[in-house]
């Protein structure tokens, strides 16, 4: 299952052990940083990387089993994708 919206397109989805993020647009500038919270709103990683048209995040093991909203923040632009950890 993909889950996207206009920036950022997320799978696999629900999640296990790595997560890759693709860039709907073209415009790529700066870091992005990537947050996952829990459904009530604590923080439970973060990671700052180079803005770029796909990404993959590992070590997701970190992550129990349920569902978190992950928060992707460029320069200009925030997205938050619902996401499904196995």
């Amino acid at each position: 299952q993909w889950e996207y919206s206009n920036l950022w397109m997320a799978y696999p989805n629900p999640v296990d052990q790595y997560i890759i993020i693709k860039k709907l647009s073209k415009d790529l500038k700066g870091k992005i940083k990537i947050s996952f919270y829990q459904t009530d709103g604590k923080l439970i990683y973060r990671e700052l990387r180079n803005d770029a048209s796909k990404i993959m995040l590992q070590n997701l093991n970190i992550l129990k089993p349920g569902f978190y909203l992950m928060q992707i923040v460029s320069e200009k632009q925030s997205e938050t994708i619902k996401i499904k950890k196995n």
